[in-house]
């Protein structure tokens, strides 16, 4: 991952209810971000460039969650984390990212509005079986991991 990346903001957060904007890299070095001249960017943009994006990142809260499609790792705050599987062999590795929003109503205060960030990749194994890695991360930046 270039410096590049890892030290761009992606720009005034005018989304004051996201406190996660997502930024990509494709291969060539250009610099996909969430927010581009405090625009936001349609995701689009990324769909259209899969095949060249190389890592994909989600930043907020003091915390930087890295997606890296070539070799299929997950890096939390630039350190690896280990995952199931993380060393065996990788073949089509495919981003995995959406964004939730869920309601909940509560007899006493009305609706609240949760935020969840899904972020990962799957991928095929040695064996040709499709595998997952997942993050689900809420709005605060805690975050839980599954298959």
């Amino acid at each position: 991952m270039t410096n590049s990346m890892a030290n761009n903001k992606g720009g005034d957060n005018s989304m004051s209810t996201l406190n996660f904007l997502w930024q990509a890299q494709l291969i060539n070095g250009e610099i996909i971000n969430q927010l581009d001249g405090g625009e936001d960017t349609n995701f689009r943009r990324v769909k259209e460039n899969f095949d060249k994006v190389v890592y994909f990142c989600l930043r907020g809260n003091e915390k930087i969650f890295i997606v890296d499609l070539i070799e299929g790792f997950i890096f939390i705050n630039h350190r690896q984390e280990n995952l199931l599987e993380n060393l065996s062999e990788k073949n089509n590795i495919r981003l995995i990212f959406t964004r939730r929003r869920i309601k909940d109503l509560y007899s006493k205060t009305g609706w609240a509005e949760h935020i969840y960030y899904i972020l990962g990749f799957q991928y095929n194994n040695f064996e040709g079986k499709n595998k997952k890695v997942i993050f689900q991360i809420n709005n605060n930046g805690n975050w839980v991991i599954g298959e």
